[in-house]
């Protein structure tokens, strides 16, 4: 993989940790804090993948999550 290469799978994988961390019970607002920072971090990365139906898909998904963080 070349510099500057986003594995679009590797960040699906990510995305599917958030998630599952979401559906975790009892998280503080540090935990919170700490999983809106990450999830914005692979919507970022997520916005450089070079396949443009799987960008669309992980931008999605991320942005689907955000709401599940609360503001």
């Amino acid at each position: 993989m070349g510099a500057g290469v986003v594995d679009g799978e590797e960040l699906a994988r990510q995305l599917d940790s958030v998630e599952q961390e979401l559906q975790a019970n009892g998280r503080s607002l540090a935990e919170l804090a700490r999983l809106r920072e990450r999830l914005t971090d692979l919507a970022d990365r997520a916005a450089w993948v070079g396949d443009d139906a799987g960008r669309k898909h992980l931008v999605g998904r991320a942005g689907a999550l955000l709401p599940k963080i609360g503001h």
